[in-house]
């Protein structure tokens, strides 16, 4: 738009100013490394009770799924009368006393949209998550949503005298979804680096789940070679299991840049 009768806004028939200079700052790219990144969809088996979800596994631990170590609890509730009236919570607890998590804003004029670097130190040991409404109004709603997102601690380890020794971080974007009307279920999308330091900036063509499922597969060509020409069926149908599910996480992986 212009300001009529400003002599400043057109000067010989240009438009003022002419030809400026603008300074844009990008934000650094540092040292992307190797993480486990994964788009998590599952359902919730039980509910009222805290759920330990391994996040090297990316899954529930025993008896529920596959992992064994217990990276965070997510524990829900819900009373659910209809899609207009429902009470329902979701509490993001952590195994020990210095695991937390921390709710940042998103940079959406970068493609690192989080902060190179997890704090030091600012984390809650419990992030909670509430929706609640009746027939006639909306009592609680999600403050967590695309504009945000968790970094969290864990697995970590401290001296005698509490001071912090290890851990191994991660970030979670926003939102997480959980309970679709009466169903109990979670969806989330996070990165977790296991190297032991604070870095945050993933490297998409080292995800480590991948990887391992890569590595996986070649372990299975390599044994199956050593037997010659003597392919069963059941190993091509093992083989194809195998490649199916790997290309099923690469397109689960997907969407935004991290």
């Amino acid at each position: 738009f212009y300001r009529a009768n400003d002599p400043n806004t057109v000067k010989d028939g240009r438009w003022q100013p002419w030809n400026p200079t603008n300074t844009v700052v990008l934000k650094e790219k540092r040292h992307p490394v190797p993480m486990f990144a994964k788009e998590v969809d599952l359902v919730i088996p039980v509910q009222d009770i805290p759920i330990g979800f391994d996040l090297e596994k990316g899954d529930w631990v025993v008896p529920y799924g596959k992992g064994t170590k217990k990276d965070i609890y997510f524990r829900y509730t819900n009373s659910f009368t209809s899609p207009l009236n429902f009470s329902k919570k979701l509490e993001i607890t952590f195994s020990n006393v210095n695991d937390g998590i921390q709710l940042l804003p998103v940079d959406s004029s970068s493609e690192l949209r989080s902060v190179h670097e997890a704090p030091e130190d600012g984390y809650e040991h419990t992030f909670l998550l509430e929706r609640e409404r009746t027939d006639y109004k909306v009592i609680k709603g999600e403050n967590f949503r695309e504009n945000r997102y968790l970094i969290f601690r864990g697995r970590s380890v401290t001296d005698k005298n509490g001071r912090l020794l290890h851990a191994e971080y991660g970030k979670i974007y926003g939102p997480i979804d959980y309970g679709e009307g009466n169903e109990p279920v979670i969806r989330f999308t996070y990165y977790f680096n296991p190297d032991g330091t604070r870095n945050l900036e993933f490297d998409p063509g080292r995800n480590l789940y991948l990887m391992a499922a890569a590595l996986k597969i070649e372990k299975f060509k390599k044994e199956a070679r050593a037997k010659g020409q003597n392919w069963s069926a059941e190993d091509y149908d093992t083989l194809s299991r195998m490649e199916k599910s790997k290309m099923d996480l690469k397109q689960s992986l997907g969407g935004p840049p991290p």
